[in-house]
């Protein structure tokens, strides 16, 4: 109980309204999944197309490949359970919140319990989608 609370506050002291909290996402652990899930031609494609229609910023290569990467912040209970899950800011909230749907989704029942902190705490999780234009 104690430790649930401590995961809340802990939280709580990330997303405070009125508080300008910066996350350092280089320095959260990556969410440790049993087996890593895979993005489907299908999920790449949407992507595109939000970012078409939203006019979301995109990285573009000279070889006609272009690429979103959506990270999120994963709060993970001392039970393996997902607390809270922040999207990384990137000007596309559609993608950002696909992100936070499609990594809540591919966690549950997917995470190695022995590489999760015994008391909780937070990871990352990054997406990148790739689609030629």
């Amino acid at each position: 109980m104690i430790a649930a609370l401590a995961l809340m506050f802990e939280a709580a002291q990330l997303i405070a309204p009125g508080r300008q909290s910066v996350i350092d996402w280089r320095a959260l652990p990556m969410l440790p999944y049993r087996q890593a899930p895979t993005l489907p031609p299908a999920v790449h494609d949407y992507v595109a197309r939000e970012t078409a229609i939203r006019a979301c910023p995109v990285t573009r290569r000279a070889d006609g490949q272009a690429t979103v990467q959506a990270d999120v912040a994963v709060l993970v209970g001392e039970d393996g359970a997902i607390r809270v899950i922040i999207p990384r800011a990137i000007d596309c909230p559609t993608v950002e919140q696909f992100a936070v749907g499609f990594v809540k989704s591919s966690a549950r029942d997917n995470l190695r319990a022995q590489s999760l902190r015994s008391e909780g705490g937070w990871y990352r999780a990054t997406l990148v989608f790739n689609w030629r234009e």
